[in-house]
């Protein structure tokens, strides 16, 4: 959406047969600290090292520390930006988990279902090509650069490509 945004065309090569992923079919809780969901309910100091300290705790201290200071800097920003595309977080279904100190889960109404909706919308809106169950099977590299995909016998080139992935749930071999 944000390279959209800026101008660039934008296509998403989705494998499975619609655009969400296993996000939607999550519960939809985001966690996130400094939002405007949690002043409206009296949290008023809520940090990014807050979250930092919570999410390296919870997973004992074993995830990269460098992608969890990065997750935590930015996903105050994040919810607020998924506020802006219609997702549904309401103070009242802010929750507290087992070592948080204060109620930083972000549920969404509908459940992950609400924020692969709204992302979902928006990307309709934005003019975005979706095409679904069409699974990328490789990268075209020249020169030592990516510079395209292949997807179902189709050579696809682009100035940029981004690779995003989803969980590991299907793998069992990642599992």
């Amino acid at each position: 959406l944000e390279a959209q945004k800026k101008g660039a065309r934008v296509v998403i090569l989705e494998a499975d047969t619609r655009l969400g992923g296993a996000t939607s079919n999550s519960g939809g809780v985001f966690y996130a600290c400094g939002t405007s969901v949690q002043r409206a309910k009296g949290i008023e100091n809520d940090t990014p090292q807050d979250v930092y300290d919570y999410l390296m705790t919870l997973n004992q201290w074993k995830q990269r520390p460098d992608l969890i200071r990065y997750y935590a800097e930015r996903c105050g920003e994040t919810l607020e930006w998924l506020l802006e595309l219609g997702a549904q977080f309401s103070p009242k279904w802010l929750v507290k988990s087992g070592v948080d100190t204060v109620a930083r889960g972000h549920s969404c109404e509908g459940g992950g279902k609400g924020i692969t909706d709204a992302l979902i919308n928006a990307v309709g809106a934005s003019g975005v090509e979706s095409v679904v169950d069409c699974r990328v099977e490789s990268l075209i590299v020249e020169d030592g650069k990516v510079v395209g995909v292949r997807a179902q016998g189709t050579e696809l080139y682009a100035p940029s490509v981004i690779i995003t992935t989803g969980g590991i749930g299907n793998s069992p071999e990642m599992l």
